[in-house]
C-alpha cells in the first residue's frame, strides 16, 4: 500500500468506463503499476457509481485522489438517451420550405424488401419545427435577409411549447453562417436558459438532411449531458479531485467536458469506443495483424474492426436510425449481453435479448430480484461461472434460482432438459453476436478469417471461442484484464479535435493554393483550441483528410492528404489514392472519370502519456508446474472434466489446452474443446484452433 506522501510525489492517472451493469476502473502511476477495480452501475445517475468506484480505489489500493492528474471518463448518458428517447424537449428552426427534411431525409429503405420497415420517428415532431423567412445561396450570397420579426414570433411559440433545446440550421449556412449567428444571439439574449446549436458550428458542411438531424441530435442532448456533467465535476471536486475531466469521444479521442457538455453528439460511442482503442494498443504490441474486436459487457456486445493497426472510422454514422455526420469509430453494437434476457416467440423459437436485466436487479443469479433468465444465468448453470469466485468474490452467485429459472421459463415450455436449454441459449446470443462480427468484416469488404479477435468485456471471453470457429478465426486473444479493458483503453487516448469545411470543387478546378488556404483556416482554429488546452506545439499532430467522390456519385471516400501547398504531384497523388480506396471498397475504380472533393477534414491531436504495458515473468522451476483444479462443465451435451486456472497463478509461456476455464475478478475465459492456449510475454491469453 502506497502511503500519503509516495501519493503526493506520483502522478496518478484514473480512467473510469460505465457500463450498463458495471462501473470499472483503471489506475496506473508513473512507475507504470496498472491496478483495476469494479462496481455496480448506477443506471439513475452514473455519477454515482463512479463515486463508488473512486471510493473503493482510495479504500482497497490505498491511493490518495487529490494525486490524480488525468481522469478520463467513458460515458453512455448520450447512447441510453438516444435509444430510450429522454432528451431534452427540442424545437427547429430552418429555413423557410425546408420544415420537413428531417422527416423526408434520404427517400432510402433499411431494408430493400421489408414491406413492414417502419422508420423512427424524428427526434423533433413537426409542430416544433417551425420555419423562418430568410435564404442564403450556396455561394454564400444572401439572397433574403433574416426576418427577425418572423424569428420572434417563432420563438415565442417554441418556448410557449416548453421546449428547453433548440435547433438551428439554415440552408447553405456552411457557407455563410450571418444568419445562424444572429439567431444564436437572440435566443442567447431572449431565452437564456435554452440550450442552442448551430448547425455552422456544429457541423459547418454540406447536406442539408445530415446536418439537421447533427445539430438536432446535439441539442437534443445538450441539456441533459450539461447537468450530468456539472454534477460529476463538482463530486469529483468535493473529493479533492483536481485534474479537469477528459471525455472519451465517439471518434477515439478526448475531449475536455466542457466541450463535451456542448458537443456531446461526439459522445454517443464514448463507452465501447475505449476498447477499440485498447485493442488497437494491445494488438500493434503483440503484432496481432488485423483485430476483430468484441466487446460483450452485461447489456450489449460491441464490435468493430481494426485494420491495418487503425481502428476503422467513419464519419457518415447512423444510430438508432438517426444519420450523425461526425467521425466515429465504426461500431456495431447488439442485444447481446451477460444480462441479456432469454424468451420464447410467438413462433415457439427461443430469442435472446434485446432486452436486458441490467445492474438492477440484475441476472436471476445475482439474487437482487431478477426473474428472468439471461445469457449470464446460463452460463453458471453450464459451470463456466464460479458461485463463489465472481467478481473476487465480492458477490456471490446463486445456482439453484439460475437453474429454476431456465427449467420453468425456457426448458418447461420447449420440452427440453434444463441443461440443453441452457446452451441453447449460449448458441442462439452467439448466433447474434456472429452475425454482428460479419456485418463489420464481410459486409465491409473484409475477410474476417485473416483476422484475429480480441475478446473482452465481463462476458466476451466466455463466448469467444465458440465465435472463432463459428467465424473461421484461428486466433483468440483475451488481454490483461478483460472486464475493464474499455477502462484501460480510455488511458491509451490522445485528445484529438476534428474539424471540417465544404470545398465542393472538381479536382481539375482546384489549385494547390485553394486546397492549402482551406486546410490552413482549419488548423488556425485547431490550433486555437490546442493553445488554449496548454498543449505545446511539440506534442500536437495535424492530420488531413479530404472526402472525395466521382462527379455524380452520392457516396465519398476519405483518403489521406499530405504537403500540398504548390505541390501539383500531391494533387494528382490524392486523385490516385481515391481510386485505389474505390477499388478496394467497391471492386472496381473509373480512373477516366471526373473526381470532385467534397470536405475537407483535419484531425488534432494532443499527445498525452499512456501506460507501458510490463513483460510478464515467466515460469522457473522454483515455480513449480502449472496447477489447476477440476470441474465438470457442460460442453456440447455432455459434462466434461475441465481444468480450472486463477489467472493471476498463470506465468509467460504456460500452455494448456482446452476444456479449461481461466478465473479473474472481472472475467472468466473458457477454453474451448478443440483449442489450446499460452500466456505471452505481456500476459494475454492467446487461443489456437488444434483442428486447424
Amino acid at each position: 500500500m502506497m502511503t500519503k506522501k509516495q501519493n503526493e510525489i506520483r502522478k496518478l492517472n484514473v480512467g473510469v468506463d460505465v457500463g450498463g451493469t458495471f462501473t470499472d476502473l483503471v489506475l496506473f502511476d508513473d512507475e507504470g503499476n496498472l491496478q483495476y477495480l469494479k462496481e455496480s452501475s448506477t443506471p439513475s445517475d452514473q455519477s454515482v457509481g463512479i463515486m463508488k468506484v473512486m471510493e473503493k480505489a482510495a479504500q482497497r489500493l490505498g491511493i490518495d485522489v487529490t494525486g490524480i492528474g488525468h481522469f478520463v471518463h467513458g460515458t453512455t448518458v448520450a447512447t441510453n438517451a438516444l435509444i430510450e428517447r429522454t432528451g431534452a424537449k427540442t424545437g427547429l428552426i430552418t429555413t423557410e420550405g425546408f420544415r420537413d427534411v428531417l422527416q423526408i431525409g434520404r427517400h432510402t429503405r433499411p431494408h430493400l424488401f421489408d414491406l413492414k420497415v417502419r422508420r423512427h420517428p424524428p427526434l423533433v415532431p413537426r409542430h416544433l419545427r417551425l420555419e423562418v423567412a430568410e435564404r442564403i445561396a450556396a455561394s454564400g450570397e444572401i439572397l433574403r435577409p433574416l426576418d427577425e420579426t418572423h424569428l420572434g414570433e417563432a420563438l415565442a411559440t417554441l418556448v410557449g411549447h416548453g421546449v428547453t433545446a433548440i435547433a438551428v440550421c439554415l440552408l447553405n449556412s456552411y457557407r455563410n453562417p450571418v444568419h445562424e449567428e444572429r439567431i444564436g444571439e437572440i435566443i442567447a439574449r431572449q431565452y437564456p436558459a435554452i440550450a442552442v446549436g448551430l448547425s455552422s458550428r456544429i457541423l459547418p458542411e454540406i447536406q442539408e438532411y445530415e446536418r439537421s438531424s447533427t445539430t438536432t441530435i446535439n441539442s437534443y442532448l445538450t441539456p441533459l449531458m450539461g447537468r450530468y456533467l456539472t454534477r460529476l465535476v463538482d463530486k469529483l471536486k468535493e473529493q479533492g479531485i483536481r485534474a479537469a475531466p477528459h471525455i472519451m469521444q465517439s471518434g477515439g479521442g478526448l475531449m475536455r467536458a466542457g466541450q463535451a457538455a456542448d458537443r456531446p453528439v461526439h459522445t454517443i460511442l464514448s463507452g465501447p469506443a475505449g476498447g477499440v482503442l485498447a485493442s488497437a494498443f494491445v494488438a500493434g504490441k503483440i503484432d496481432a495483424g488485423d483485430v476483430v474486436t468484441i466487446d460483450m459487457g452485461g447489456t450489449s456486445a460491441d464490435i468493430s474492426l481494426v485494420f491495418d493497426g487503425t481502428p476503422v472510422r467513419s464519419a457518415d454514422s447512423e444510430f438508432e436510425g438517426l444519420p450523425i455526420a461526425v467521425p466515429m469509430l465504426d461500431i456495431h453494437a447488439i442485444g447481446a449481453g451477460g444480462g441479456s434476457q432469454a424468451w420464447i416467440d410467438k413462433g415457439g423459437a427461443m430469442r435472446v435479448g434485446p432486452q436486458s436485466s441490467g445492474a438492477d436487479p440484475g441476472p436471476v443469479c445475482y439474487g437482487r430480484g431478477g426473474d428472468v433468465p439471461t445469457v449470464s444465468d446460463a452460463n453458471l448453470v453450464l459451470g463456466r461461472l464460479d458461485t463463489a469466485d465472481f467478481l473476487g468474490g465480492d458477490m456471490t452467485l446463486r445456482c439453484e434460482p439460475a437453474q429454476n429459472a431456465i427449467a420453468e421459463v425456457l426448458a418447461g415450455p420447449l420440452n427440453m432438459d434444463t441443461f440443453a436449454a441452457a446452451e441453447g441459449v449460449i448458441r442462439v446470443v452467439n448466433a447474434a453476436m456472429a452475425a454482428g462480427i460479419r456485418k463489420v468484416t464481410v459486409e465491409r469488404g473484409h475477410d474476417p478469417r485473416g483476422c484475429t479477435l480480441m475478446a473482452f468485456g465481463g462476458a466476451g471471453p466466455l463466448h469467444a471461442g465458440a465465435l472463432a470457429r463459428e467465424i473461421g478465426i484461428d486466433t483468440i486473444v483475451i488481454p490483461a484484464a478483460p472486464g475493464n479493458f474499455s477502462a484501460f483503453g480510455l488511458l491509451t487516448a490522445d485528445t484529438r479535435y476534428d474539424y471540417v469545411a465544404t470545398v465542393f470543387k472538381p479536382m481539375d478546378e482546384l489549385t494547390p493554393v485553394e486546397l492549402s488556404a482551406a486546410y490552413e483556416r482549419l488548423v488556425g482554429e485547431a490550433a486555437r483550441r490546442m493553445s488554449a488546452e496548454r498543449y505545446d506545439q511539440s506534442d500536437i499532430t495535424f492530420v488531413k483528410s479530404a472526402e472525395l467522390r466521382y462527379v455524380r456519385q452520392s457516396f465519398r471516400l476519405h483518403v489521406p492528404v499530405y504537403d500540398i501547398e504548390g505541390d501539383d504531384g500531391e494533387m494528382a497523388a490524392i486523385v490516385d489514392r481515391f481510386h485505389a480506396e474505390h477499388r478496394r471498397a467497391y471492386g472496381y475504380a473509373s480512373e477516366t472519370d471526373p473526381v470532385e472533393v467534397v470536405n475537407v477534414r483535419l484531425t488534432a491531436i494532443g499527445r498525452i502519456p499512456t501506460p507501458e504495458l510490463r513483460p510478464l515473468p515467466a515460469r522457473t522451476p522454483a515455480d513449480g508446474p502449472l496447477a489447476g483444479i477440476k470441474r465438470d462443465v457442460f460442453f456440447d451435451d455432455a459434462w466434461r472434466a475441465t481444468d480450472v486456472y486463477r489467472r493471476r497463478e498463470l506465468l509467460a509461456g504456460d500452455r494448456f489446452r482446452g476444456p479449461a476455464i481461466v478465473q479473474e475478478a472481472g472475467a472468466t475465459t473458457v477454453v474451448e474443446p478443440g483449442f489450446s492456449a499460452r500466456i505471452d510475454d505481456i500476459g494475454n491469453i492467446v487461443m489456437k484452433r488444434d483442428d486447424r
